[in-house]
């Protein structure tokens, strides 16, 4: 007995130790199934009239009423006055700081889009990533070329601004450069919390770069989407853009909003390709506008986006090259909306994507239009519009 006493008194210490490491050995982590980064370009007019404060309190509420369900939101903030930008993260505990930026380099300019995407990998890995785009914006229309930007329009509390996606201070970014920044990122989601997004020349720019896009066709009102009623959208663990999308036009269309006045579209990259065919097809006939045709504009004030199925439905061309056309087409925007009115501008007939429209070669150098790769790929090769 004595001897079986002694024995397990030798062991003890040994089993303890034991138990004592695996006790120690910390769980493992469980990557979360999706970080969402929502990218603030706020240096102009809306921070400088706290737009985005009203969004990072939407945010806050949102993350409060358990919308993140396993994710994690980062939010990189570049506020009004050239303060030094930060990567923030929102949680149920509070806001964590990340990072302070350097004013050495623009919010818009590739590099800092590089150095954020590299440290939202680093900070907050996920299985997968998606990303708003939120500041200013004109789709297309090449950086600082307009011919009012020393004087610009106020429309539903919004300057009217030249630029192609953000304005940072006195920078603006071309969406050609726009794909170079986003492509490392390859986010699973684009949702542009930005006017004039919503365009083909835009969309197909960005088509190698995500599956979705969510933009507007039109210009947006300065209070853009709700964050507190789609974050748990963008966090749902089966993605839902159309109800993003939905969410954001209920929200304007019910008059719970200052303005009843929004357009939103959803748009499939995966078809643009093929819709891009099948408008070279068409193009390659020569086809141009009627004289007497009056095309849908999305802009107030200006006239370089208009209806993209409006005018192609109503070109004079074979009804075989139309049809396959509205095919590709209903591939490519899969859900749009929009109140009756922007403003002054008639939206009642928004067909979900925007386009400019040549009537001429000498067109195709407006604001750098020539420098699209829609431009390139599909309408150069109407020889109604060579040189």
């Amino acid at each position: 007995m004595k001897r079986i006493l002694l024995r397990f008194l030798f062991i003890l210490p040994v089993l303890l130790a034991v138990a004592a490491c695996h006790k120690d050995k910390p769980e493992p982590e469980l990557t979360p199934h999706r970080t969402v980064l929502i990218y603030m370009a706020a240096n102009n007019s809306l921070g400088q009239y706290d737009y985005d404060e009203f969004d990072l309190d939407e945010m806050k509420a949102g993350v409060a009423n358990n919308a993140l369900q396993g994710g994690r939101l980062l939010v990189y903030h570049a506020p009004y006055g050239g303060e030094a930008p930060t990567l923030i993260e929102l949680t149920k505990n509070g806001e964590i700081i990340h990072k302070t930026y350097s004013t050495d380099i623009s919010t818009l300019s590739v590099e800092r889009f590089h150095e954020v995407f590299a440290d939202v990998i680093t900070y907050a890995p996920a299985k997968d990533y998606g990303l708003v785009l939120w500041s200013h914006g004109t789709g297309w229309i090449e950086a600082g070329k307009s011919r009012s930007s020393s004087n610009p329009l106020s429309r539903l509390g919004e300057e009217v601004m030249p630029l192609s996606f953000g304005e940072d201070g006195k920078v603006k970014m071309d969406i050609s450069d726009l794909a170079t920044a986003l492509k490392p990122f390859s986010p699973s989601f684009i949702y542009f919390d930005a006017c004039l997004m919503g365009n083909v020349e835009t969309a197909y720019e960005l088509r190698d770069v995500t599956p979705v896009i969510v933009a507007s066709g039109t210009e947006t009102t300065v209070y853009g989407m709700r964050y507190d009623y789609n974050l748990p959208v963008f966090f749902a663990p089966e993605l839902d853009l159309v109800k993003a999308a939905q969410n954001t036009y209920n929200y304007y269309q019910s008059g719970n909003a200052p303005y009843k006045a929004c357009t939103i579209s959803v748009i499939n990259t995966a078809a643009l390709n093929e819709l891009a065919e099948a408008t070279r097809n068409i193009m390659l006939t020569g086809a141009l506008p009627a004289p007497n045709y009056n095309p849908i504009t999305y802009r107030l004030y200006y006239d370089e986006t208009y209806d993209m199925p409006d005018y192609i439905r109503n070109l004079d061309v074979d009804p075989a090259l139309i049809a396959k056309w509205n095919e590709a087409y209903a591939k490519t925007v899969i859900y749009h909306a929009s109140t009756p009115y922007y403003g002054s501008l008639d939206t009642s007939k928004y067909g979900g994507l925007g386009c400019y429209i040549l009537h001429r070669y000498e067109d195709s150098f407006t604001k750098g239009y020539n420098k699209t790769l829609w431009y390139k790929d599909v309408v150069s090769l109407n020889p109604s519009l060579q040189p």
